[in-house]
């Protein structure tokens, strides 16, 4: 019974002797402001764009540096905070002191990312990001979109009170024809909207196939 007591104890008693680890729950903090922000709808969102962005293909295999990204940076904390106080400390007031910084321009700068490219590869690499694009967000503003596809030739951007159809309410003059023929049938699967007022309905994930719905 001593032995458990003392056994339980003990990561108490090191966190009494290492206050410094403490700072780790800033982390806490860091993902309610995150996602809280996530969840604020704001009609003066602005999208960072440049000209290098249009020439910069799509590379699925960059999403294995992304994620090695998110071990590394509590990976060298947690190192630090065993190995050296003082190294420990003033890597968490660099990396803490800018991540406060961003959550600050968030909030009065709402921005966001419009860089999301239709994913035809079907490799591992492919899925996961098509899986990852699934539930992340690439604004600050979850009324935005969650999954970006170049907008189709044929597509129109939508205007108040302006569609070609009236009756069938569609921005895409290509949907009324398909009415009128009779090609429209029931479906099911993930839906996947674009900010331009269409969307593709995914018969299985977020990847493309030959069974997606427009």
């Amino acid at each position: 019974m001593n032995k458990t007591v003392k056994s339980t104890g003990a990561p108490v008693q090191w966190v009494k002797n290492n206050p410094h680890c403490l700072a780790m729950l800033y982390f806490v903090f860091y993902l309610i402001a995150f996602f809280s922000l996530e969840q604020i709808h704001r009609p003066d969102l602005h999208i960072i764009h440049c000209a290098l962005d249009d020439v910069i293909p799509f590379c699925e295999w960059f999403i294995i540096p992304y994620c090695l990204w998110f071990l590394v940076m509590p990976g060298s904390l947690i190192y630090f905070m065993f190995r050296d106080k003082k190294a420990f400390l003033d890597l968490s007031f660099l990396m803490f002191t800018g991540m406060t910084f961003c959550l600050l321009v968030y909030l009065v700068w709402p921005n966001g990312l419009d860089l999301r490219v239709e994913i035809t590869q079907t490799n591992w690499a492919a899925r996961l990001v098509a899986a990852l694009q699934g539930f992340d967000t690439p604004t600050y503003d979850s009324g935005y979109n969650r999954g970006y596809s170049p907008r189709p030739a044929y597509a129109q951007p939508r205007r108040e009170n302006s569609y070609p159809s009236q009756d069938s309410g569609a921005a895409n003059p290509a949907v009324t024809e398909m009415i009128a023929a009779g090609d429209c049938q029931d479906g099911s699967g993930v839906l996947e909207m674009h900010p331009d007022g269409y969307g593709f309905l995914r018969s299985d994930t977020f990847l493309p196939s030959s069974k997606d719905i427009y």
